[in-house]
């Protein structure tokens, strides 16, 4: 017997998001409306062509200069062997004056409790499936709960080697008022 087909990592999160009600869309396709991620998609690539994926120092401030504002760098940390958490390790200015500045914050230190695990499952995506993502959101967090978004979802290596950290560049925009 051969082994199974190994899942893709963006339809798994879609599948959980539909499950569970999560107000987001994941795909791997990598089609983005907003011309500026279909650019940050192709830097990502280029970074990791032949390796596991850009590190954190491939992604300095000259490459992220037309993103910066829009960018997000995640790092997980762990608890014991079998948990861990993230922390916002940088925040860009367009993220953080739509949801306020979190640099250094675990998410469960400023999201609704009910809204990590899915904050979490989509890093999770990410880092386990060692693959970019796309999502598309309706935001029901107050603050953002008239905003829709498209971003890019991608592991980064830390300074060892190791998937630790995600890239993340968003763009916000209102939602559409209903028909």
């Amino acid at each position: 017997m051969g082994q199974p087909a190994p899942v893709d990592p963006a339809w798994a999160l879609d599948r959980k998001a539909l499950t569970e009600g999560w107000p987001f869309r994941c795909d791997s396709a990598l089609n983005f409306i907003k011309p500026e991620l279909n650019e940050m998609r192709d830097l990502w690539c280029a970074l990791a062509a032949n390796k596991r994926a850009p590190s954190r120092a491939d992604f300095d401030a000259r490459r992220l200069k037309p993103f910066i504002r829009n960018i997000t760098i995640i790092e997980r940390v762990p608890i014991d062997a079998v948990r861990w958490h993230y922390r916002v390790r940088l925040a860009g200015s367009a993220i953080a004056e739509a949801v306020g500045d979190h640099t250094g914050r675990f998410l469960e230190e400023y999201l609704p409790r009910e809204s990590v695990p899915r904050w979490t499952a989509t890093y999770d995506a990410a880092i386990e499936g060692g693959q970019p993502l796309r999502l598309t959101a309706e935001f029901i967090m107050p603050r953002i709960d008239h905003l829709s978004g498209e971003a890019f979802i991608a592991p980064l290596c830390d300074n060892e080697g190791k998937l630790t950290l995600v890239i993340g560049c968003i763009y916000f925009k209102p939602k559409r008022a209903p028909s």
